[in-house]
């Protein structure tokens, strides 16, 4: 009877008994498994295509931003130009634009949807910082103190803004509050200026 349940119940062997130790502990069964085989269903030739074209790509962006900063200075003053092609017609047609795009953009209302209220702000600073560089981009040379100074001032305060905002610096802010006033200020001018 003792054996009909030693066979039943298996208990676990000490150490010590010698013929445990003579015996592997796991011992050589017959495997089920199979080896699995993965098959690449992508061509070998796809990822080296991919990186090729990934550098060719790369190359035409660089010769695009090196050709587009080359002809920049001239292409931008020439779409800035107006009919008379002078200093202040350029500046004032460009301030034209920048105001609108700006006035646009920070009054934009989605709703309340965090995911929109975040595009809208970030169309907005876009347009600060974008609209800053276009507009200084635009002033170029000529034109007279009373236009130029106050629509380059303009110009800058808008970057300066616009990358404050960047940075989570809220209008309330004292400093970007006084930088809000200030640029209102060289805006009026401009807009005086461009009558």
């Amino acid at each position: 009877m003792l054996a009909v349940m030693a066979d039943e119940n298996p208990t676990v062997p000490s150490g010590d008994d010698p013929e445990v130790r003579s015996t592997p502990t796991t011992a050589a069964r017959p495997s089920n498994r199979e080896p699995v085989v993965v098959s690449s269903p992508q061509p070998r030739w796809l990822a080296p295509a991919a990186l090729l074209l990934a550098v060719v790509a790369v190359a035409v962006a660089i010769y695009s931003l090196v050709s587009a900063q080359s002809s920049g200075s001239s292409a931008s003053t020439e779409a800035g130009l107006g009919a008379g092609g002078d200093a202040k017609t350029r500046i004032c047609s460009a301030f034209d634009v920048v105001s609108r795009a700006v006035q646009s953009q920070t009054n934009n209302n989605l709703g309340q949807d965090p995911i929109a209220q975040a595009a809208v702000a970030g169309n907005a600073r876009l347009a600060l910082i974008g609209g800053g560089s276009y507009l200084q981009d635009s002033i170029g040379t000529g034109g007279s103190s009373d236009l130029v100074e106050p629509a380059e001032r303009f110009a800058t305060a808008l970057q300066i803004i616009g990358v404050n905002a960047l940075a989570g610096i809220p209008n309330t802010d004292p400093a970007q509050a006084a930088r809000l006033s200030d640029a209102d200020a060289d805006r009026k001018v401009v807009l005086e200026q461009c009558k």
